[in-house]
């Protein structure tokens, strides 16, 4: 059996990105400590119900940006991103449940509805008002999605880097031959020791698709390269990443934003088009008026479309 590839595969469609965690988030954490000294700073561990979660929220103003991780990452992930937000609002990152500074989750698999319960306490528990803007890498898509449908009150629009379709899952372990198949299907189900979230992607992506999308101001940005450092790009699995990115932007009524030579962590890659991306949303929840519709046809630009 060659665990290397299928591990490979997990990677691509984000199930364990924490495996493949580049080495430069490691060397940065230091820049995302130096925001405590900025204005209107905060890095503390707030108790949710027994369990403490730690949160750091950087700048000033209204509506507030909170920063959702992929699989696996913690608000470290957003080093590059963070600072520069907070110089035109508040913004605010967190390690969920299991990961960085907070503590761990209940013992079993979990799904992505179980981290948006935890966030929407967080949120309350650390006096954090809406209506927020949310933005969430890869799996941190599936929960930004979830979330807006079933608190459309409280979130006022949305950034999605690289976030994971939810009809991704299923149709990723299709690729697989048959052997790769069940090793992987067990993975994603959220029952291997490596996986520090145990959560239940396909069953994650399914309940997702189950709640109607909130239509809120709304960026798809989407990479065009998903393989381990090193690696040649899947054909077959980059094709179908950005035909599912297109209709979860259809779907979503989002501007799209191709970025054909960006890397799957667009937050350490490419971070000025993810800052762009959100001071966008966030000038649009300002200024309702300033939003546009997105054109009907997805334009592959570097550069969010008006």
């Amino acid at each position: 059996m060659h665990h290397s590839h299928s591990w490979r595969v997990v990677l691509l469609i984000a199930a364990t990105l924490v495996l493949a965690l580049p080495l430069g988030v490691i060397a940065q954490e230091g820049a995302l400590t130096e925001a405590a000294a900025t204005p209107g700073a905060s890095r503390t561990r707030v108790d949710v119900g027994g369990r403490a979660f730690f949160i750091s929220c950087t700048g000033t103003g209204s509506p507030t940006v909170v920063l959702e991780a992929g699989s696996g990452n913690t608000a470290d992930t957003w080093v590059s991103v963070q600072p520069e937000v907070a110089r035109f609002t508040r913004v605010c990152s967190y390690d969920r449940a299991g990961l960085g500074q907070s503590d761990p989750a209940p013992t079993g698999v979990r799904t992505v509805q179980d981290s948006v319960d935890d966030l929407h306490a967080l949120l309350g528990a650390a006096d954090i008002s809406g209506p927020v803007v949310l933005v969430g890498h890869s799996l941190g898509g599936l929960i930004v999605r979830l979330y807006a449908s079933q608190y459309p009150d409280e979130v006022a629009g949305a950034v999605l880097v690289d976030g994971m379709p939810p009809d991704l899952p299923a149709s990723g372990l299709a690729l697989l031959p048959p052997v790769e198949r069940s090793e992987t299907f067990a993975i994603m189900r959220g029952l291997h020791p490596q996986d520090p979230e145990h959560l239940d992607i396909i069953a994650s992506g399914v309940w997702v698709m189950a709640h109607p999308p909130a239509l809120v101001p709304t960026i798809v940005l989407a990479a065009g390269f998903h393989g381990a450092p090193d690696t040649s790009p899947d054909p077959a699995f980059e094709d179908l990443w950005a035909e599912l990115q297109r209709e979860q932007a259809r779907v979503l009524d989002a501007r799209f934003v191709s970025v054909p030579e960006g890397d799957h962590f667009l937050q350490l890659d490419r971070p000025e088009l993810v800052i762009e991306a959100i001071r966008q949303v966030v000038e649009a929840v300002r200024d309702p008026g300033s939003w546009v519709a997105s054109p009907s046809e997805p334009q592959a630009t570097g550069t969010p479309v008006p």
